[in-house]
């Protein structure tokens, strides 16, 4: 039900960062706690106020019903349930509209590819459904009725016993080694590097990236010329300086 389920964890568990291992499980357990008990509170409340379908997906079908005024149905074929959509041309939208879609009742199938990929019914379709006289959500997929919904929140946890209760573990202890604990810091970079690593920063660009910091220019100083230092650190800055005013 999520495009990028990766992002989606990120933003759950973003609190979990940075902490110690007991502590993140701990977090873990916790958020799954309250984010099952408040999705199952939620939807028993909109099922005992009559909702049948999510949210998200009646967000979509009212926006796609809002669009049907416009549209015209031609009938191709009853007892197949095929039928052909017209929408008008559209000066609102860049030269957008003006187009013509088949729609296939029976096998759920429009030639936008709405419905098949969102599994609700598009403005095609409801145009169609319309004329027909049925009940367009009715073709909504069932994955976003509440029915289903409530049954992925309805698992019960155990609440954990008390860390004074546990029973000793019988088998091997896992022993941190002390040599393998990081230093303070940045860790070094160990990645082969390739021709990407030769892009300068962009200029204005504040930030550095750390990993081109060894194939930077070194610092050179303005008076002898050497790396290492600048014109103030310089041993023969004040020297120079003299003898030029002294010239001058």
């Amino acid at each position: 039900m999520t495009i990028n389920i990766s992002e989606c964890f990120n933003g759950v568990l973003k609190g979990a960062r940075g902490l110690p291992i007991a502590a993140m499980v701990e977090f873990t357990w916790s958020k799954l706690v309250a984010y099952f008990h408040d999705r199952h509170k939620k939807i028993t409340e909109d099922l005992s106020r009559g909702k049948v379908w999510s949210d998200y997906a009646m967000e979509i079908y009212n926006k796609n019903a809002q669009k049907t005024p416009s549209h015209t149905v031609r009938n191709f074929n009853h007892e197949t349930g095929v039928y052909q959509v017209l929408t008008p041309y559209n000066n609102h939208r860049g030269g957008g509209g003006n187009h013509s879609h088949e729609v296939h009742v029976f096998d759920r199938i429009c030639g936008c590819g709405k419905w098949q990929n969102l599994k609700i019914p598009c403005s095609h379709v409801i145009k169609v459904l319309q004329g027909l006289h049925l009940d367009a959500t009715s073709y909504i997929d069932p994955c976003y009725s509440l029915n289903n919904f409530i049954h992925t929140y309805s698992h019960h946890f155990v609440v954990p016993k008390s860390e004074s209760l546990w029973r000793d573990v019988r088998g091997p202890r896992w022993v941190p080694d002390p040599q393998l604990l990081r230093a303070k810091g940045r860790p070094v970079a160990s990645r082969i590097r390739n021709e990407m690593d030769e892009v300068r920063r962009e200029r204005g660009s504040r930030r550095e990236d750390p990993d081109l910091r060894e194939i930077q220019p070194r610092q050179r100083c303005g008076v002898c010329h050497q790396e290492g230092h600048n014109r103030r650190s310089c041993p023969n800055s004040r020297g120079a300086s003299t003898s030029g005013s002294a010239t001058n």
